[in-house]
């Protein structure tokens, strides 16, 4: 198909943006006792109440970009709409 070599890069780089870094590196967080990012979100917020975006971001710094799979932002998942001062009347 045309974008079968796309959608198998796409999922490449899924797997290692959710791997943060290798189960060495998480295991090494776990015998510290530091929770990784996932764990703490998990711990502060409620299941489905948040979703993360930029699963691909990656440091704009070319050294830094293979050491930072996953450089995402945590978002509320239902986005509440502020009203602008010319709506707020």
């Amino acid at each position: 198909m045309k974008f079968d070599a796309r959608i198998r890069e796409h999922a490449r780089r899924k797997e290692q943006a959710k791997a943060m870094g290798g189960p060495d590196k998480l295991a090494a967080r776990a015998r510290t006792g530091i929770l990784n990012v996932r764990e703490r979100v998990d711990h502060l917020l409620d299941p489905g109440s948040f979703r993360e975006a930029g699963l691909f971001g990656v440091s704009y710094l070319p050294d830094m970009r293979e050491s930072t799979p996953a450089d995402a932002t945590t978002l509320p998942s239902r986005a509440r709409r502020r009203a602008s001062p010319t709506t707020a009347r």
